[in-house]
């Protein structure tokens, strides 16, 4: 089932399996360079976001608190969508 869609699908779908409340959202702006956990939490998600950034391994950019919508998001960049999804041919190891 995870064999296709698009990386954040993919990504948000195995979330979702592991008790996350994950979706996918349109990006707004310019693509990132990197992947980014954007905490907008206040502190109330500590935890989450040391999962996250355990998971994904990128730095953390704390952010005001929305006024809807989540207080923690994860925007995948193409680094990591070559590193967990390489083209056929390019994975090493």
């Amino acid at each position: 089932p995870y064999g296709t869609g698009t990386p954040a699908s993919i990504v948000a779908g195995l979330l979702k399996d592991s008790g996350w409340n994950a979706a996918v959202a349109p990006l707004t702006g310019p693509r990132p360079v990197t992947t980014q956990i954007l905490d907008g939490s206040g502190g109330k998600g500590a935890g989450t976001i040391a999962w996250l950034q355990a998971y994904f391994n990128v730095p953390v950019v704390v952010v005001t608190p929305p006024a809807t919508g989540p207080t923690i998001t994860v925007v995948l960049g193409p680094d990591f969508t070559a590193r967990a999804f390489p083209a056929p041919g390019t994975r090493s190891g």
